[in-house]
């Protein structure tokens, strides 16, 4: 639910306070996210991207860019910032999607670099639409800037899709799942809009909430400590280095903690649905 906050949100005193009860609350799955952090700063030192080799070079640049994406989401779901860290966390399965399938393979590697080129092909064509554009870019001829692209390319036009990737990733079902229902907070559809409506009904709005949230925090710190552990995998395998003693507790950790968050949200449906049946 969210509980709601003074004029100054969660910067306030009051949002200050509700955010620590909600760490407090949820202290296990906080610990757990924090530990497979701890773990997986430690191969930092141990990565030493080999010059050409471009499968390395980029699992070791996405393993650091991850890591920081996993503490901006830890820092968000820790001050109650619930749609927040999903929008982070829909970026970091992307991440951590692209990772494992580079480290899977060099013909993804390279459309995965070529990603660039593609988006340069969009752009030259958002300069031929745009007047403020052409006026700022007199000399640039956007067709003639997508042909030589194209031709850079080998004529492929589009590269292999995010889906693709997840197969590739060992991530399908993640892909169709958590990354598909973070999309919603991403891209601020209506339906990821109503939690901060008070309503019975449509036609018993009684308010709109503003403030801190502890709806489903469990479940998206166990997400996160997932992609965490997901992301840990190709480095060490790319990098030949020796399995963290600490990890094996970690993991353990994590998947007793999932199965008691899923029976948790088990729990909470079955008193919410029971309390609908009751009311109608």
């Amino acid at each position: 639910m969210i509980h709601l906050v003074d004029r100054y949100g969660i910067l306030g005193d009051h949002g200050q306070d509700l955010c620590r009860k909600i760490r407090c609350g949820k202290a296990k799955w906080f610990k757990n996210v924090e530990d497979a952090l701890l773990v997986a700063h430690d191969l930092i030192p141990s990565m030493k991207p080999r010059q050409f080799d471009g499968q390395a070079v980029v699992a070791a640049t996405l393993f650091v860019r991850g890591l920081s994406q996993a503490q901006a989401a830890l820092l968000l779901c820790a001050n109650g910032m619930t749609n927040e860290t999903r929008i982070v966390l829909r970026s970091l399965i992307e991440l951590v999607v692209y990772l494992r399938a580079i480290h899977t393979s060099k013909w993804l590697m390279w459309h995965y670099v070529k990603q660039h080129d593609r988006e340069r092909i969009r752009m030259a064509g958002k300069v031929s639409r745009s007047d403020f554009l052409q006026r700022k870019l007199p000399e640039f001829d956007p067709a003639a800037e997508r042909t030589r692209i194209r031709e850079e390319l080998g004529g492929a036009k589009n590269g292999p899709s995010l889906e693709l990737y997840s197969e590739a990733a060992g991530m399908k079902e993640v892909y169709y799942t958590a990354y598909t229902v973070f999309c919603g907070a991403v891209h601020t559809g209506a339906q990821d809009l109503h939690s901060h409506l008070d309503a019975v009904t449509p036609e018993e709005l009684k308010e709109i909430r503003y403030g801190v949230s502890d709806e489903g925090i469990d479940s998206l710190l166990v997400t996160l400590a997932e992609l965490i552990l997901l992301s840990m995998e190709p480095v060490i395998d790319r990098f030949s280095i020796e399995e963290p003693p600490e990890l094996e507790s970690v993991c353990e950790e994590h998947k007793r903690l999932g199965r008691e968050s899923t029976e948790q949200n088990q729990e909470h449906k079955y008193e919410f649905d029971n309390h609908n049946t009751a009311e109608n």
